[in-house]
């Protein structure tokens, strides 16, 4: 598999200067000087889900697994850094295949529609490859598609946790089982990304414990080490 390597200036420009319709395949390419940054291949994709278009959001990936995150409504809006595990990293990759040979857009008739999604590839130092879709007939493209959607909805649902946090204790309890049910379905994945979100609900005394629980076996399935908590023996 071969290195890589995110490059902002490049998806910026392609994400403003680039038009595309469903199940089309575009050639993308780089400006000048961005070729010596543009080692091998990297990953984005954006969403403006049909729910809620405030919850817009892009990612951007490298092969190692690090990225970044943001929320698009706001053009000033700031990155976050989040980590995927290769295992995420290699079902994104497999969606290439259906870029590169134009296989996006479904064909099929009265599908429900989810949202706009645009992904896209870099492969190589020469071009991009990238489609708009809502649905596709190739299962290793909506694979990608469903883990980028899940990683941002960690992401959505920690910065709910801390809003709650500050402005609802009360609702963390429904909100916390919630993130757990999402999490078990997998819709919801690699928690590690909000794991000072949930360190702070478990470090925090006026959270109820249960709450505090659940937070911690959260962090330890996402195989992050739990801080200076040890849970009361009667708390469920």
């Amino acid at each position: 598999m071969r290195a890589f390597v995110i490059v902002f200036g490049l998806l910026m420009v392609a994400s403003a200067s680039a038009q595309t319709t469903p199940d089309r395949t575009e050639e993308i390419p780089p400006p000048p000087g961005m070729h010596n940054l543009l080692v091998d291949t990297s990953m984005s994709f954006q969403m403006v889900p049909r729910a809620n278009a405030d919850d817009a959001f892009e990612i951007d990936l490298q092969q190692d697994g690090h990225g970044l995150y943001r929320l698009t409504k706001n053009s000033e809006q700031a990155w976050r850094d989040i980590h995927v595990s290769q295992a995420v990293v290699a079902i994104i990759e497999r969606g290439s295949n259906a870029v590169n040979d134009h296989r996006c857009e479904t064909k099929l008739k009265n599908i429900a529609k989810t949202g706009k999604k645009t992904i896209s590839y870099v492969l190589g130092p020469s071009s991009s490859r990238q489609c708009e879709f809502d649905y596709s007939d190739d299962n290793n493209l909506n694979a990608a598609a469903a883990a980028f959607q899940a990683v941002a909805e960690t992401i959505r649902m920690g910065e709910q946790l801390k809003h709650s946090l500050r402005y609802d204790r009360l609702g963390l309890d429904a909100e916390m089982d919630a993130f757990v049910e999402e999490v078990n379905a997998g819709r919801a994945i690699e928690v590690q990304n909000i794991a000072p979100e949930l360190q702070v609900i478990i470090d925090d005394d006026r959270v109820m414990e249960r709450v505090k629980r659940k937070a911690a076996h959260l962090l330890e399935g996402a195989g992050v080490v739990v801080k200076d908590y040890a849970p009361e023996p009667s708390a469920r």
